[in-house]
Formats: C-alpha cells, structure tokens, sequence
C-alpha cells in the first residue's frame, strides 16, 4: 500500500508504525487553530485518542478526515458542439 502524501516525512516508530500526531501538528497539517482542531474532535467529526489530559491523532484518522471532505468538481466542459449551427 502506497504511502499518503501527507504522512511523508513522519518518522516511522517500531514495528513500523507512524507516531500518533498532537493537535498542533495536526492543525498545521489542516491550516487550521488548534482550537478548531479540539472542536473537531469534541464533536466527533475527527477521530482522537485521549492520553493523560492531551488529545493524539492516529496519521490515518487524519489522512481519512481530509479525504472525507473533498470537494471534487466536475470537469468544465466546452461549449458544446452544436451540430444546426455548423451547417
């Protein structure tokens, strides 16, 4: 499996997992504050794992967060091609 974009760079922990990222990392990698960042996660839109009294976020959860909210625009077309108008 290929390696997203926005975990390059990451270091790889044993076992070859990526290290949990903090909510700075996190809403840096977004452009977001970190306070949207915490309001993302109180509301449950971005999947977080509480340790001690700091929020962690699995490099996955966040890759899976952005990926949900793409926004893919169709293909502009050309004008189209009218067929009458040509004769």
């Amino acid at each position: 499996m290929p390696i997203d974009p926005l975990l390059t760079g990451l270091p790889v922990g044993g076992a070859g997992l990526l290290p949990l990222l903090e909510v700075a990392h996190a809403a840096h990698r977004l452009g977001f504050s970190q306070e949207q960042v915490r309001r993302l996660i109180r509301t449950g839109a971005l999947p977080a794992i509480r340790i001690g009294k700091r929020w962690r976020i699995d490099p996955h959860d966040l890759v899976a967060f952005i990926e949900a909210h793409r926004v893919r625009l169709p293909r502009e077309r050309g004008p189209r091609w009218d067929a009458a108008a040509a004769s």
